[in-house]
């Protein structure tokens, strides 16, 4: 059982990564800002002044050996019910283009690519390229009928 220990730890280490305290070499801190500033340009070019009306779905991940239960597609699903129940769009990046099949079985659709590692002389593979989703709300078939 999961302690409230445990969720504290796990905030904690969350502001940490978003903060930049885990990366130690000039090149870890190169990448993480080069995600950062090209993060921030995404949004301005897909949301623009709208970022506080969309509702993001941010960091989702699952331990691969609880792959393949629905528990992502549980979590996914929620948000994006809620979404519609609030008549908001969500967006997201996705962490890889392989995993962006899974976010367009929910309604996402891939609307920029942002691509890492570019012009940086310390990147030995080709550069990586992180979808930009976004998925409109979706009317409910009760809705449509209310009259």
């Amino acid at each position: 059982m999961t302690s409230v220990l445990d969720y504290l730890l796990v905030a904690a280490i969350s502001v940490l990564k978003m903060s930049g305290a885990f990366f130690k070499t000039p090149q870890q801190c190169r990448r993480w800002n080069e995600f950062a500033d090209k993060h921030k340009e995404a949004m301005d070019a897909v949301i623009g002044d709208q970022k506080d009306w969309y509702i993001s779905i941010d960091e989702l991940f699952t331990h691969p050996t609880y792959q393949g239960r629905g528990y992502a597609s549980a979590l996914v699903n929620t948000v994006v019910q809620m979404a519609d129940d609030l008549h908001r769009p969500t967006w997201l990046i996705s962490s890889t283009p392989e995993n962006a099949v899974f976010y367009h079985t929910f309604g996402f659709d891939t609307v920029l690519e942002i691509e890492l590692g570019e012009g940086d002389p310390d990147w030995k593979s080709s550069p990586l390229v992180v979808p930009v989703m976004v998925r409109q709300r979706k009317e409910r078939i009760d809705e449509k009928y209310r009259f």
